[in-house]
């Protein structure tokens, strides 16, 4: 074991004096004007890199996955869909407030905290805790699964809908099936 531990300092020590030998005032390829040890070799110059061609397509999502959500505001329903058929539709609440167009699925938790705005608080003759307080993270306000449309609209499973929370309610069974199906990245179209 100790030979074969000074055979590597010897190595090290032999490479190291060899580059120090060197009689350019450059420093040698293998080591970064910092005098690192360069392990990879370097990029390629913009101008070099200008001159490649490549071709090809990256695969839209849709063609990886079959499942995607549809939302219906004037049925007020939202639709698992498969290969263009629903599997799954269920009554929610709060559709009537989405913009339509074509999104996809943004972030989703499980056991999700809500975090209360003013309002909340208002409304109840509660005292406002300043912004950021733990005080305004509310456990159960989601449910227990929340997909993000964007980043303030939840599709969630909340006890009850309001204003406050937002998004959309949708029960929790219908949710929890939802939730496993739909992939981060995956469409939502509202009509």
């Amino acid at each position: 074991m100790l030979s074969c531990t000074k055979r590597v300092i010897t190595c090290v020590l032999v490479f190291a004096c060899c580059a120090c030998s060197s009689t350019s005032n450059e420093q040698p390829q293998s080591y970064l004007a910092d005098g690192s040890i360069m392990i990879s070799r370097p990029a390629p110059a913009p101008a070099a890199m200008e001159k490649l061609i490549a071709l090809g397509l990256l695969p839209s999502y849709e063609a990886e996955n079959t499942h995607w959500l549809r939302i219906d505001p004037h049925s007020q329903t939202i639709s698992l869909m498969e290969d263009g058929k629903p599997t799954l539709v269920s009554q929610a609440q709060g559709t009537q407030l989405l913009h339509s167009g074509r999104f996809q699925l943004l972030h989703k938790q499980r056991n999700p905290l809500w975090y209360a705005p003013a309002s909340y608080f208002e409304q109840r003759n509660l005292p406002v805790p300043p912004e950021g307080d733990k005080s305004r993270f509310r456990r159960g306000a989601l449910g227990d699964f929340v997909l993000y449309l964007t980043k303030d609209t939840p599709i969630h499973s909340g006890p009850v809908w309001s204003e406050d929370v937002g998004g959309v309610k949708v029960d929790d069974s219908s949710l929890s099936k939802i939730y496993y199906m739909l992939p981060v990245g995956a469409i939502i179209e509202v009509k």
